[in-house]
């Protein structure tokens, strides 16, 4: 579910612009007034777009092939609330990393959610979650405290189609408690997410999402990419200046956990009236992601990268270079078509 929410100026933009129906890769622009808690993010205007989303992430070298946790979530920041008198259910909407419920950024909940100490009732999203490694199959494990044979659903919104996967609860002795359940996926995408809701809950029974793991097979030498932060409503036109927009600060940092090399992307959107898509009143057109850029709080540098430049020596010896990968670090096998790292080096393979 990408996001994206327009100023009046920025409407105007995208109705003038409804007869486009594709939008250039933006030409991202190194970090400047990097600070120790801060920096500011530039590119270059892009042609006919109404607004940018931009996405800051740390990155953690895989050091040896196998499974890898992309993400974990124990809502460890709801410290309060119990089964007989829980917090909230007066907000359609809850945005939990902004609360400090969640470990990790990205974390929503919806339809009156609720809240007991660490954990979770409602329509549950997670963030959005690089998932390409392994041919895009990961696994979702759910910590749920439920009633035994409840109903729970899972949309994940990844490569392809929506993909939809429910079960029941499994409870010891069929009444109320933990029920712990993996389910697998194969529709892995750099920007995937999915939404947890138990279908079947009661007023006054237990409905609750304990936990979230996400985990993936990864090989040496690829690295996991966390979301730490995002702007999502960027307009590309500052009616004020009235100038293209062509950067954004970015300092909301809580969920880096004090690392001090991240990394930044973005694309570029546009809301095309010419083509309503069912009850919306226009379709959605987004960009291919930029570049990234690696950016240094310590020494205040910034350079543009690709999946391979940025991966640490370590990770290169531990890889040994003898594989074929393509630019975003992933393994490949030798018919793959594009630009390929092999043996170290740039090859265009036709």
């Amino acid at each position: 579910m990408r996001k994206f929410y327009l100023s009046l100026s920025a409407l105007l933009l995208a109705l003038s612009a409804s007869a486009q129906s594709t939008l250039p890769q933006p030409m991202i622009g190194k970090a400047t007034n990097i600070s120790s808690d801060g920096f500011t993010a530039n590119w270059k205007p892009v042609p006919k777009a109404d607004g940018y989303c931009v996405f800051v992430y740390t990155q953690t070298p895989v050091m040896a092939d196998g499974e890898q946790v992309i993400n974990e979530e124990t809502f460890s920041g709801i410290t309060s609330g119990n089964m007989n008198n829980p917090l909230g259910g007066d907000e359609d909407y809850v945005d939990l990393a902004a609360k400090g419920y969640s470990d990790t950024y990205g974390w929503s909940a919806y339809a009156l959610p609720t809240f007991v100490k660490g954990m979770v009732a409602g329509l549950v999203y997670s963030p959005y979650l690089d998932l390409r490694a392994n041919g895009g199959k990961y696994k979702i494990i759910l910590t749920t405290l439920s009633t035994n044979g409840d109903i729970i659903r899972v949309e994940s919104h990844g490569r392809g189609e929506k993909v939809v996967r429910e079960y029941k609860t499994r409870i010891p002795g069929g009444n109320q408690g933990t029920s712990i359940d993996t389910l697998e996926f194969d529709n892995g995408s750099k920007d995937l997410f999915f939404s947890v809701i138990n279908m079947t809950a009661t007023p006054g029974r237990a409905d609750y999402l304990d936990g979230v793991k996400v985990i993936q097979n990864m090989r040496a030498g690829e690295v996991i990419n966390s979301m730490i932060t995002s702007e999502e409503a960027i307009d590309a036109w500052d009616d004020t200046a009235m100038d293209s927009v062509k950067s954004c600060r970015i300092s909301k940092l809580t969920y880096a956990y004090g690392a001090k090399t991240l990394f930044y992307d973005m694309y570029a959107t546009r809301h095309d009236y010419s083509r309503p898509n069912g009850k919306v009143p226009y379709t959605a057109i987004y960009s291919s992601y930029s570049e990234m850029v690696k950016v240094n709080l310590d020494d205040k540098s910034s350079e543009i990268v690709d999946g391979i430049e940025h991966i640490s020596s370590d990770v290169r010896r531990a890889r040994r270079m003898q594989g074929v990968y393509n630019l975003s670090g992933q393994r490949v096998d030798e018919n793959y078509r594009g630009i390929i790292i092999k043996n170290g080096k740039k090859i265009i393979n036709q």
